[in-house]
């Protein structure tokens, strides 16, 4: 199944929107996808993105975060998603905010 990815600005619905009679649109469900170095995180966002899949390792060659924005359907309504792609991380901070927080 193919996931469009969605890369509209949501922004400005607020307060004008309602009182428009439109809805505001709910923030989007933020996922993060963490782990060890090899393990397939890139793999399983590229699956999810895109339907596809491929068994070369993905080079590892930014240190830096990706950020993809997608729509998915649950229960009948369209929920906006941004799933971040995080580097390897060799060790795990006390709190998860340390790293979701950058």
């Amino acid at each position: 199944m193919h996931w469009p990815v969605v890369c509209e600005n949501r922004e400005g619905g607020g307060a004008a929107a309602r009182g428009r009679g439109e809805r505001s649109m709910p923030p989007p469900f933020r996922i993060a996808v963490l782990g060890a170095q090899g393990v397939g995180k890139t793999a399983i966002v590229q699956r999810f993105l895109h339907d596809d899949y491929s068994e070369a390792p993905a080079p590892a060659t930014s240190r830096a975060r990706r950020v993809h924005l997608s729509a998915a359907v649950l229960n009948g309504h369209v929920h906006d998603l941004q799933i971040t792609d995080y580097p390897a991380i060799t060790s795990f901070p006390c709190s998860s905010l340390q790293v979701l927080s950058h």
